[in-house]
């Protein structure tokens, strides 16, 4: 397993795994998150990061960070692949 870099190619399954996610557990998306998987790559230019544990080029599991401010950030999304 690798950890990498936001990468663009990697962008539909990190959706696909938080939609998942967030619908299982809460029942539906709500509109930040829907603006979010909209607004990743602005998201990306102001500072915020996706992680994602890669194998054989499959994501495994992502991780998106944000600055709340200077000293403070937060984990705002965080998926796994449910079929792996």
């Amino acid at each position: 397993m690798e950890i990498v870099q936001y990468d663009p190619r990697y962008r539909d399954a990190f959706i696909e795994y938080n939609t998942d996610w967030i619908e299982e557990y809460f029942g539906h998306l709500e509109e930040e998150d829907y603006e979010t998987f909209a607004h990743i790559d602005d998201e990306i230019r102001e500072g915020g990061m996706i992680y994602f544990a890669i194998e054989e080029d499959t994501v495994l599991a992502a991780c998106m960070t944000k600055p709340m401010n200077v000293t403070t950030w937060e984990i705002c999304k965080l998926c796994s692949n449910k079929h792996r």
